[in-house]
Parts: C-alpha cells; sequence; structure tokens
C-alpha cells in the first residue's frame, strides 16, 4: 500500500472546517466497487489520481480534531491486489470475498493519522475491480460519484465536471436557538429519542442486525411501465419513479412482516440538497443531504394512494416552499449541535423487529453505470453498504429496471423466506391487481 499525493506543495486555503451535516456522519466510510471486463491501466489510474486531487484537497488532507480538515496534502491510499477469479464467477457470488474491507482505520482516521480515500485495483482473470473507500465527511453519495466520473474522465485526459469547495456561503449562522428548535420540533409532530429506543438500536448494533443484507430484489421496467399505466388510468399523472418504487417497496414490507390490516407505516427518503437551496449549488463538493418523512398511512390503502402520499409529500420541500426545506434542515443541525433528543421520523419504529418506519435510499438519480475508462462500461456496480433499510439501486445494463436490497430487519426476514422466487412472483402479481 502506497500514499499518492497531488502534485501540489500546500494549499489554500489551509483547512477546511466541518459543518454540523459533515459530522453527522464522521464516522462513516462510503464505499464503492465498480467490475470491469478488462484490465485498467495502474500507473494511469495513479497519475489521474495525482492530477484529480488537487480539485479535491480535502479528501487529500488529514482530520485536525473533530472539527476540521487540514488541507496539507497528506495523500492517499493506492494499493492493488489479484484473485484467481473471473468476472462471470464474482458477478455469481458477488459477496463471496470480502471486498467491503477498508484499510481505513475510523479511529486513526478522525485522530488525523489515516488518510481520507482509498482507491484499490482487483485484477481478475479477465477484468478487473476499482474499489474506493472514503471518509463520509469529504463527500456524500453525490459528490463520490462525481468524484469517480472526473477520475474516468482524466485517465481519458478530458475536462472535467466543476468543482465548488467555498464554504461561505452556508447557512448554518440561521441555526435557531435550542428553545427555539425545541419548541418548532414539537410544533412539527417529530419524534422523542427514548431510553428505550437507544437500548434497541444498541442491541441491534451489537447483535449486527445492521449488517444483514439480502440478496438483490430485481423489479424489471417492464413492471414499472406496465403499474405506471395503471396508475395513469386512473387520473394520476406526473408520479416520480421514486414515490413509484417506494410504494411497492412499503408493500413489500408490509406482506414481509404479515402486518395487521390496521398497522399504519411511514417512509423516510434521503434527498440531496445540491441544486436545491442556494448554500449548495450542483457543482458543491462537500456533504449535503438530509431526509424527508412522510405522516403515517396504512399500507393497505391502494399502490397509487401511496405514490400520491410520498410524492406531494416531498413535492412540499423541493418544489412547493424551499424555506419549508431550510428550515427542515436548520432543524436537523439543531439537534444535532444541541443535542435534542428528537428525530424528524420513529426511531424507535425504524429499529423494530417489524419496522414499520422505512428508510430508503435511491441510487437512481446518478449515472453509476456511465463509467468507461476506454474499453466499456462496468458490468457491474455493487452497491455500497450504508445501513439504508431500503437501498434502490439501478441493475445492470442487460437487465433493465432497479435492484432493490433490504437491509437489518428487513434483509433478515427476506432471508428466512423460502422459494423467494415463486413469493416474489405472488408478490409483484397481487400488487399489480391492486393499484
Amino acid at each position: 500500500m502506497e500514499i499518492i499525493n497531488a502534485n501540489i506543495q500546500t494549499t489554500i486555503p489551509s483547512e477546511w472546517k466541518l459543518s454540523q451535516l459533515d459530522l453527522n456522519c464522521l464516522r462513516m466510510i462510503i464505499k464503492g466497487i465498480w467490475v470491469f471486463d478488462y484490465p485498467l491501466n495502474e500507473e494511469k489510474v495513479k497519475s489521474s489520481l495525482v492530477k484529480l486531487l488537487e480539485f479535491y484537497p480535502h479528501v487529500a488532507g488529514r482530520m485536525n480534531g473533530p472539527n476540521e480538515i487540514v488541507l496539507n496534502n497528506g495523500g492517499i491510499y493506492f494499493s492493488n491486489e489479484e484473485y484467481h477469479i473471473s468476472v462471470l464467477s464474482l458477478i455469481k457470488q458477488p459477496r463471496s470475498f470480502d471486498l467491503y474491507k477498508t484499510p481505513i482505520k475510523i479511529k486513526k482516521l478522525v485522530n488525523g493519522k489515516e488518510p481520507l480515500m482509498s482507491v484499490k485495483i482487483v485484477r481478475l482473470k479477465d477484468g478487473c475491480l476499482l474499489i474506493i473507500h472514503c471518509a463520509h465527511v469529504c463527500l456524500d453519495g453525490n459528490g463520490f460519484f462525481r468524484f469517480v466520473k472526473n477520475l474516468e474522465q482524466l485517465y481519458q485526459n478530458k475536462p472535467i465536471q466543476p468543482i465548488d469547495l467555498d464554504r461561505s456561503n452556508l447557512f448554518f449562522d440561521k441555526i435557531p436557538s435550542k428553545n427555539k428548535a425545541y419548541k418548532l420540533m414539537l410544533e412539527k409532530g417529530w419524534k422523542p429519542v427514548s431510553i428505550n429506543t437507544l437500548v434497541q438500536y444498541t442491541w441491534q448494533k451489537f447483535r449486527r442486525i445492521e449488517k444483514i443484507v439480502s440478496p438483490p430484489i430485481h423489479i424489471s421496467e417492464d413492471y414499472l411501465s406496465a403499474i405506471q399505466k395503471q396508475i395513469e388510468k386512473k387520473g394520476i399523472s406526473h408520479l416520480s419513479k421514486h414515490a413509484l418504487l417506494s410504494s411497492i417497496l412499503i408493500k413489500l414490507s408490509y406482506k414481509l412482516n404479515n402486518f395487521k390490516t390496521t398497522t399504519n407505516c411511514s417512509l423516510v427518503s434521503v434527498i440531496d440538497l445540491k441544486g436545491r437551496l442556494s448554500s449548495f449549488p450542483t457543482s458543491y463538493a462537500g456533504n449535503a443531504t438530509s431526509n424527508i418523512t412522510t405522516r403515517d398511512f396504512n399500507p393497505e390503502n391502494p399502490l397509487s394512494d401511496l405514490a400520491v402520499i410520498i410524492d406531494n409529500t416531498i413535492a412540499k420541500y423541493l418544489l412547493q416552499n424551499t424555506d419549508l426545506l431550510e428550515e427542515h434542515v436548520l432543524l436537523n443541525i439543531a439537534a444535532s449541535k444541541y443535542k435534542i433528543p428528537f428525530t424528524p421520523f420513529d426511531l424507535q419504529a425504524m429499529n423494530a423487529q417489524k419496522p414499520t418506519c422505512l428508510y430508503v435510499n435511491n441510487f437512481l438519480k446518478f449515472k453509476l453505470y456511465d463509467i468507461d475508462f476506454g474499453m466499456g462500461t462496468p458490468v457491474l456496480i455493487l452497491p455500497n453498504d450504508l445501513p439504508d433499510a431500503l437501498k434502490i439501486w439501478p441493475s445492470q445494463p442487460d437487465k433493465p429496471g432497479i435492484n432493490v436490497y433490504l437491509r437489518g430487519q428487513l434483509g433478515k426476514t427476506y432471508n428466512k423466506v423460502k422459494n423467494k422466487q415463486i413469493w416474489l412472483e405472488n408478490f409483484f402479481n397481487h400488487t399489480a391487481m391492486n393499484v
């Protein structure tokens, strides 16, 4: 393993102050694994990284306490390895190797003794893996996949997308006082985090429940189109794909957990703030995500009704009133800053043995398969291992549609299902008849 530095001696400014948004994911690593059926030129990857780190000095820096990254060009890890296995064999058993293991140690990273990113190339019999890990305080999903796209561009000697490191316009000076934030949380129906909730969460961490993940559940593009047409026949148009998919997944969870007809659920959607708030232009390189929660609803309602609820909830924040979105983000920051034990969603219901508050992270907006190092796009991209209960991920190009991964308690329950193919066929057929 070696260290790769940018081709510069110093960077200005000399530090990258972490915001409260960054600190919320201080101990998280975002990961990506790209599978190619051709070899990458390792020296060319390294030289491209040297150029790219000039644009991302915070990634090449080191933590200095919990609140800042020193832009000292400390560099990132680079390594290579070899697996005596074919690409086809790896695709059939994508978890046959400990591919997610990272050389980055969180404790050392926080103490400034470890790089904030690692890049590894794994040579296969007939291809390779590109494995990239990065501290979540540096990049969110949007920034992470943009970093990889820029690496591909430099590898092919093409110009890269604009990168914005300016943090002077961040709106964190608008964070309400502790008392005002507390009152607003009560008015908006935020949920208290009780001792029982913390015990429940700690117990699940101890049992490593969040590490349990299902095999991919494929939903074909033809199936989604058929459902969309049925919804349009009911006079409902302009539904987002996220709302449609999320409503299907709510139904799937409802069926999987065999809930009573009186059981209500809610959905939490991860949203990208870039380009949606003035503080975060689309080119912003830092961390800028939040979440939006629906009201409680009954999953027994028609699929179209659920999709409308989800769509309207998100539209209220993203399209109708950006002031509401800004206030929501500031309240989340205030809760973390002042350690107010409230969240906009029901944490206890989210971590229950049969979760009724579902956390979904949708990666379809990112053109993940639009990466080409000169001889073709990836044959497979493995999803990250962040603990989202529901992860919506694009399926490989030869299988149009999407893949869904269930994690935690949902993953555990699904993994116990016998004859999964028959179970899924019955579920999809029943869902299609109750739109």
